[in-house]
């Protein structure tokens, strides 16, 4: 008998956020930040770790928390690659002239929590009762 092993039950409810302003609303699910959205990201730091790295040549350790960050550019293309998979309107330009510097702010923030408890495997519960509805 062949086994079937179901990575579909690992997949979050749907959360939808509403951004923008005026007539220029979008919706977006923001259950699953994406495996594309996650990788760049890591693409985008690693390439920081190098820079750093070739301007400390004589380092014995690696960077410390905060020696590198992202800039707001950054986060914006990042947030915006993560949206992008369930509305394809949401791109960085739309999310920097549709949405006030708060407003913005607190999306990518918010955002980049949803990416840190996905990748670090933090969403612990929602992962166990996928595994339960597994057996």
């Amino acid at each position: 008998m062949t086994e079937i092993l179901d990575f579909t039950t690992f997949v979050l409810e749907p959360k939808t956020a509403r951004i923008g302003s005026g007539k220029n609303i979008e919706e977006v699910d923001v259950s699953l930040f994406p495996a594309e959205a996650t990788l760049y990201l890591m693409e985008t730091l690693n390439r920081k770790r190098k820079v750093w790295t070739a301007e400390h040549p004589d380092a014995t350790e690696g960077p410390k928390p905060g020696e590198i960050e992202l800039s707001p550019n950054d986060l914006v293309e990042i947030v915006a690659r993560a949206c992008r998979v369930t509305n394809p309107k949401i791109t960085a330009e739309w999310l920097r002239s549709n949405c006030s510097f708060p407003q913005l702010s607190k999306f990518c923030a918010w955002m980049m929590r949803q990416a840190e408890e996905q990748v670090n495997g933090q969403a612990n519960e929602d992962t166990t009762e996928s595994t339960e509805k597994n057996r």
